[in-house]
Order: C-alpha cells, then structure tokens, then sequence
C-alpha cells in the first residue's frame, strides 16, 4: 500500500473530523495487510499530519499540529522495530537490497558466501556511494563457483575465516542502526528454493551485540584483511 493508496483510505474516515471505533479498526486492519516497512510507515505518517494540517483553519492550530508532528518523529525514531523476512520468494534478497540502498555510512557484513549478483551489485553501489564496507567471510566457500567475494576483494575490505571452522554467520550491520540476521544465505537458492528467514531490527542493545561480536571477529582475523586495491 502506497502514501497515495493510505491517504485515499483516511481521508473518507476523517471527513467529519472523527475517527470512529469501526474506522480505526478498518486503518488498522489496511496496516496490518500492508505489512509496511519504516519507510512507508513514515510516509503513511506524514499524510496523517498533511490532512490534519489542511483540516486546521486556525494559524495557531497548524503550529500546534507541526510540533506535534517533530515530536511524533522524535518518539518513532527512538521506538524499536523489528521485522521478520520469509523466502523463498523475493522478500529476503529485496529487503537485503535496500538495506544497502539505504545505508549512509557504514555496511559490516559478517556472511557465509555471497553469489546472488544483485545484492553483490547493492554493495559495489553502496561502496561507489561513499559507504565504508568490512566484509567478513568462510575461506572455504571464497572459490566457489559463482562466488562474488573474490570481486569484492578487489573494491572492499574483506577478510576471511580458516578452514577449521565455518565461518557460518549470517548478518550484516547498516550504519551501527539497524542488524538484519537469520538462516538466509546470500544465494540464489536461497530466495527461489529454500525456506529461510531474515530478521531486522534497530533494537539498541542488539545491534550492539552483533557489534561486538563483529569487531571480536574483525581483530581476531586482522592478519588475514585484504585491503581494498582501488
């Protein structure tokens, strides 16, 4: 459901100025069908506020309405979500790919293999945009066939682990705000054949876990880092 598609849908609820019990339940029940993400949730907000403020005739009302709106932000912003990912199907990979295109600063990923071409050419974007990318992979999986790390070697900073062990984690921070793990390989079977799962979430206190966990592992294969060559 598009901001279009939501503000059709509140408009006709609000047109006496209240929002009854029944169409809440049906707002509510749009929601939950939608399923939105961040994204689209703060786009279904600012319509919210956008039809408030039209409906407000009083200057002092509409000034009343906007620091509302900051405050209303302030509190999202600081309110955890989390939200859970299922394949096969694209929801997965798509979602892994615009973590990538929302990513401003910093991407450290710490992943088994990596050979779906369209989340390898997220991150070169990612990278070409400016993001600082760690990558953190299995040796052993490194020379597979169709494996992209051997390429992102070239672009980004890569180490790997040895082969005594699998280096079998699957997760990957974006911008030290949000973590997104679970069983999901990297793979194209992973989206068109298997069940799998991604979780995401901008919870604090485990963002800064997998943080911790990230730079553990970071120092501890430190003498195996590949610099980026260009």
């Amino acid at each position: 459901m598009t901001a279009d598609d939501f503000e059709k849908a509140l408009r006709p609820a609000l047109a006496d100025n209240d929002l009854s019990r029944r169409e809440r339940s049906a707002v509510l029940q749009l929601l939950a069908a939608a399923a939105p993400d961040e994204g689209l949730l703060a786009s279904y907000r600012k319509v919210a506020f956008k039809i408030a403020r039209e409906a407000a005739a009083d200057p002092a009302a509409r000034e009343i309405i906007d620091m509302l709106d900051e405050v209303n932000s302030m509190l999202i912003a600081r309110r955890p979500i989390t939200r859970a990912y299922f394949s096969p199907g694209e929801n997965c990979a798509n979602q892994i790919v615009q973590l990538f295109e929302r990513a401003r600063r910093t991407c450290d990923l710490c992943i088994f293999t990596i050979t779906d071409d369209r989340i390898a050419k997220a991150i070169v974007r990612a990278r070409d945009r400016g993001v600082r990318i760690r990558i953190i992979s299995d040796l052993g999986k490194c020379d597979d066939t169709g494996s992209d790390i051997p390429d992102l070697r070239e672009l980004v900073r890569v180490t790997t682990a040895p082969c005594d062990g699998l280096m079998h984690h699957k997760f990957a921070l974006f911008d030290d705000e949000r973590v997104l793990t679970g069983s999901y390989n990297w793979t194209y079977s992973a989206a068109t054949a298997n069940y799998e799962n991604v979780v995401v979430t901008n919870d604090a206190s485990t963002v800064r876990q997998f943080r911790e966990e990230f730079e553990n592992l970071w120092q501890a294969l430190g003498e195996r880092q590949t610099a980026a060559t260009r």
